[in-house]
């Protein structure tokens, strides 16, 4: 049972869980405006060309009706010419008319067009700059409540940066120290209890071929990372191969966070579920986004968190 801080602490936490959904919310709608604001944009340079296409088309009429026009009155009164001729030249008066009045309608129609993207183009723009002046407001609220928590709890609000570098084996050795005697074996109960939220908004990589069973998130740069159970940070800090880490720890299993960008979460802090622990960063320079990378385990037994993910959060 809590007691005093222990309870206030948790509180904060409960209100720093709705502040980081919101957060993630926001960043979920960010995305698919700039993904929408793209296109768009990639449709406004398609119709440009096409329209300067139509606008060489229509200036080479032009140029073909003047000429004929300037042309027609010579051919009457130059004798030698047949009345073959002037009826030709008449011919292609009266079929370069129409052509003209039609390029000039699909002149207009692309611009009709051309602006109503634009158009369309500057309310985006205008959603993107008023959902990230809400966000970086949420991320001021998010700090407050960091400092509320970290008041109750007695620690920093920035994490001590811890620059030891171990190998994965070597820190689930540290972790599993305390646990003598045989590892666990997940049981029927352990895989019907234990879920996962995502711990992140993004899309999920297809599983790679071989012994890797972890989890790729490709997100947002600077996303927001949370729990994705209720657990007790067991460490943070370098990983050799992982880049920043937070090992999470529920009952025997384990959930490492790798690919992290900052870390906002100490050890043995528990954590809620969609609590905050720190953002993704894009540690492949050849990668258009970072790629948050989840492990799950029993021990040191890997597992697929596939399974475990909770309803709506496999896509």
């Amino acid at each position: 049972m809590l007691y005093g801080p222990a309870v206030a602490a948790e509180s904060v936490g409960v209100d720093l869980v709705a502040t980081t959904k919101q957060l993630q919310d926001l960043e979920d709608s960010l995305t698919k405006t700039e993904a929408v604001l793209l296109d768009l944009v990639q449709r406004e340079h398609l119709l440009l060309e096409r329209a300067m296409i139509q606008q060489h088309r229509m200036m080479a009429t032009l140029r073909n009706l003047k000429h004929w026009t300037e042309y027609s009155p010579i051919l009457i009164l130059l004798s030698y010419f047949s009345l073959q001729d002037v009826v030709h030249c008449s011919l292609l008066l009266q079929a370069l008319s129409p052509v003209l009045q039609d390029q000039k309608k699909y002149a207009l129609d692309f611009a009709k067009t051309i602006d109503t993207i634009r158009q369309t183009i500057k309310g985006e723009e205008k959603h993107i700059f008023e959902t990230k002046c809400r966000y970086q407001a949420l991320l001021m609220d998010q700090s407050r409540l960091f400092e509320k928590k970290y008041a109750l709890t007695g620690h920093t609000i920035q994490p001590e940066n811890n620059t030891q570098s171990l190998t994965i084996e070597k820190a689930i050795e540290t972790i599993l120290k305390p646990l003598p005697g045989k590892i666990p074996q997940p049981t029927n109960r352990d895989q019907k209890s234990l879920v996962l939220q995502l711990p992140a908004v993004g899309e999920i990589a297809p599983p790679q071929q071989g012994k890797d069973l972890s989890l790729k998130i490709t997100t947002r740069s600077e996303a927001q990372v949370v729990s994705p159970w209720h657990g007790s940070v067991v460490y943070s800090g370098m990983i050799k191969e992982y880049g920043q880490t937070v090992i999470l720890q529920q009952d025997d299993f384990l959930v490492i966070l790798g690919n992290l960008g900052s870390i906002c979460c100490h050890p043995g802090d528990t954590l809620l579920p969609g609590e905050p622990i720190g953002c993704a960063v894009q540690t492949d320079p050849a990668a258009a986004k970072p790629d948050l990378r989840v492990e799950l385990r029993l021990g040191w037994q890997q597992l697929d968190p596939r399974p475990y993910l909770a309803s709506g959060s496999k896509k």
